[in-house]
């Protein structure tokens, strides 16, 4: 997962904040997702990318 965030990082183009990156913990279930869509890849398509943890792929209310 962290690997995937650095991945992520480098292919990102634009400058990120730390307002960007949200951590929302339910009890024992955390989940680490950032809204980016304000990010390019090396492709120039627009990115929207959701890192979750692999025990709750979804996030739920």
């Amino acid at each position: 997962m962290i690997e995937t965030l650095a991945v992520f990082l480098m292919l990102c183009r634009a400058k990120l904040t730390l307002s960007h990156f949200l951590i929302y913990c339910n009890r024992l279930q955390c989940a680490f997702y950032t809204f980016a869509d304000d990010c390019i890849d090396l492709f120039g398509i627009k990115l929207q990318l959701y890192i979750f943890n692999f025990q709750q792929p979804l996030l739920r209310p």
